[in-house]
C-alpha cells in the first residue's frame, strides 16, 4: 500500500492498527529519504547520476532501491533507515533495544537487492561492478557492536561518506548506463493490492490540504478550512477529491453524481458540471458520463 492510499484511507476511514503502523513507518521512511535526497542535492558532483526509488524485476522476483548511485563503472546501492533508537548487530541478526526483539535484518535485506541488481545488469549486458550501503540518516539512532567492515554509514559520517563518493568520481558520461537501466524499471509493483472499500462508508466532504481537516463554503469561489482556518480555491478542492476517489477506487468511473456525494453535497449539480466542465475532460454521453482531470493521463 502506497503512502497517498494510506494518507487518503487516514481521512475518510478509521485505519486499523495494522494501517496506523504502516503509515508511520512510511512517513518515517519518506522523511529519512527526503533528507537523504537533499544532502545529495547540495554535496554530490555533477559527474555522479542518481535514481531514486529503483523498481526491477529479476528472475520473477520484485526488488526496490530507494537510491540507486551510478558512479564511474560502479552502481552503489542506498538502503534509507530512519531508526530511532539502541539498535544491536548481532551474529544471528538485528535486534531493537529496550525492549529486546529481533526485527528485520537491512543488511540481509540489501544483500539480497545486491545479487538481483547484478542479475539485471548482465541481463541489460550492463559491465559494471556493485556495492552496498545501509545508511542510517537519525542522529538519534545508535547502533552497537558495529564494526568497520560492515558497508553501514551512520547519520554523523554522511557528509564524509557523500564527500568519499566525490573523491572517487571521474568524469564520465552516464547516459547509457541511465537509458538501459530506466528501460527497465517497473513502472508500478506487481504486488499493489487493490483497496477493497465500501464507498458507502467513507466520511464525505471536501479535506483541506494543509491539514486534513474539512473545508466548508466561504464565497462563491473559496473554501475555509474549519480546523485551521485555511483557504483553498474551489478548483484545487475538487482536483484533490478526484485524486481521492481513483486512488481509492481506481476501477470505478468519476460521474457527476458520485463526485457530488463524496464531497458531501456542498455544491449544486449544475455549479458541480461548470467546476468539472473547467478542470476535466468529458467523456461519454448524457445518461453515462464521466470525467477525467486534465492533464493527469494517471486518472483516464
Amino acid at each position: 500500500m502506497t503512502i497517498s492510499e494510506l494518507e487518503f484511507l487516514e481521512r475518510r476511514y478509521d485505519l486499523d492498527r495494522e494501517q496506523q503502523l504502516e503509515l508511520e513507518l512510511e512517513r518515517k521512511g519518506k522523511v529519512g529519504e527526503f533528507y537523504f535526497k537533499s544532502l545529495m542535492d547540495n554535496k554530490l558532483n555533477d559527474n555522479i547520476a542518481v535514481i531514486t526509488d529503483y523498481r526491477f524485476e529479476s528472475g520473477g522476483s520484485e526488488c526496490q532501491i530507494d537510491f540507486l548511485i551510478v558512479l564511474n563503472n560502479t552502481c552503489i546501492i542506498i538502503e534509507i533507515k530512519n531508526f530511532y533508537g539502541d539498535f544491536e548487530l548481532r551474529d544471528d541478526g538485528f535486534y531493537r533495544l529496550n525492549p529486546l526483539r529481533k526485527i528485520k535484518n537491512p543488511l540481509s535485506q540489501t544483500e539480497r537487492a545486491e545479487i538481483m541488481l547484478k542479475n539485471q545488469l548482465k541481463r541489460l549486458n550492463l559491465n559494471l561492478d556493485v556495492r552496498y550501503y545501509v545508511v542510517f540518516v537519525n542522529d538519534q539512532c545508535s547502533l552497537y557492536q558495529l564494526t568497520r567492515d560492515k558497508p553501514i554509514v551512520m547519520a554523523s559520517q554522511l557528509n564524509r561518506f557523500l564527500e568519499s563518493l566525490n573523491e572517487e568520481a571521474y568524469d564520465k558520461n552516464h547516459s547509457y548506463t541511465l537509458k538501459k537501466l530506466e528501460s527497465a524499471r517497473l513502472k508500478e509493483s506487481r504486488y499493489h493490492l487493490e483497496l477493497k472499500l465500501d464507498f458507502s462508508q467513507a466520511r464525505k466532504g471536501l479535506t483541506c490540504q494543509s491539514c486534513s481537516g474539512w473545508l466548508e463554503v466561504e464565497t462563491y469561489n473559496s473554501l475555509k478550512c474549519r480546523s485551521c482556518g485555511a483557504d483553498e480555491k474551489i478548483e484545487d478542492a475538487i482536483r484533490r477529491s478526484i485524486t481521492e476517489m481513483k486512488t481509492l477506487f481506481p476501477n470505478d468511473a468519476i460521474t457527476l453524481s458520485r463526485l457530488s456525494e463524496w464531497i458531501g453535497h456542498a455544491y449544486t449539480p449544475s455549479k458541480l458540471r461548470r467546476l468539472l466542465n473547467l478542470i476535466c475532460h468529458s467523456h461519454g454521453d448524457k445518461k453515462g458520463r464521466h470525467y477525467t482531470l486534465k492533464g493527469d493521463n494517471t486518472l483516464s
